[in-house]
């Protein structure tokens, strides 16, 4: 009988863990896929653009890497280029600045 309880409450035990680590997986692959970039009128599209120290220097840049969930980040600056994003792929929060013409 002691066998018995002892398989149980280990079948328990390894189906917990299991559980818990499908959970952990699940909630890194999800924050995994939003990323933040960063624009800078001094920066360079040549740098990777996840930082502030690394901008991009151009928004044609950041519509080539920037996903749906990222957050693109225009720092201090004067910018001299049309945005002309993909709004196939990229959506404009409405809690902010109306989506640009």
């Amino acid at each position: 009988m002691k066998s018995i309880a002892s398989r149980s409450t280990w079948s328990s035990r390894l189906l917990l863990a299991t559980g818990l680590a499908l959970v952990a997986l699940s909630l890194s692959v999800i924050s995994a896929q939003a990323a933040t970039y960063y624009v800078s009128p001094t920066g360079k599209d040549t740098a990777n653009g996840t930082s502030t120290s690394t901008p991009w220097a151009t928004f044609d840049r950041a519509w080539q890497t920037v996903a749906p969930g990222d957050t693109l980040i225009l720092m201090d600056g004067t910018y001299y280029e049309a945005l002309n994003p993909d709004t196939q792929r990229l959506a404009w929060p409405t809690d902010h600045n109306p989506r640009p013409t």
